[in-house]
């Protein structure tokens, strides 16, 4: 199907003929090797002595002929745009359940800030009761009694130092 390409697509008119006067500028300068490298062999011929010139010695003459031409063209190709200035960072190898655990605590802290302990009841309390519905009350005491889920967490002053050193350290 033929597909009509906006300005957008395409870029300006200046910019297409732009393009078009590169590709013929190169097609010329094709066209003035191939000129060059006849009349090399041309004179070569002619003026040349029973000594055969192997094949690069000519290409080597033609490109010092492109050379003198390229030196005297009246419209230079500009330079090329520089290249941004890219800083590549080392690729680093972690595993994501490694980078999870990592992350986690940061989450679920920002989640009790935005939310409040309210909202963990809530979700507690809605999936307990969506177990006991579906797989009855023995069920879920023996996954609370797996977890070491005992209700609310207690305080304890020794158990709160080491988390927080953990944490410290992952943060680190």
């Amino acid at each position: 199907m033929w597909h009509e390409y906006t300005e957008q697509e395409t870029g300006s008119q200046d910019a297409r003929d732009a393009e078009a006067a590169y590709w013929q500028q190169m097609r010329d300068r094709d066209a003035a090797a191939d000129y060059a490298i006849a009349m090399i062999e041309a004179m070569a011929d002619e003026y040349g002595d029973d000594e055969a010139v192997d094949e690069e010695t000519i290409e080597a003459a033609a490109v010092a002929h492109l050379v003198l031409v390229a030196r005297n063209d009246p419209e230079p190709e500009p330079p090329s745009p520089a290249a941004p200035s890219l800083t590549l960072l080392p690729a680093v190898t972690r595993s994501r359940a490694e980078h999870c655990r990592r992350i986690a605590p940061h989450g679920g802290a920002a989640c009790l800030a935005r939310h409040g302990r309210a909202h963990y009841v809530a979700i507690g309390t809605a999936g307990a009761r969506t177990t006991i519905q579906r797989h009855g009350v023995a069920y879920w005491q023996g996954i609370t009694k797996a977890k070491g889920w005992t209700g609310p967490r207690k305080p304890d002053l020794l158990t709160d130092l080491t988390v927080g050193r953990v944490l410290a350290d992952l943060a680190a």
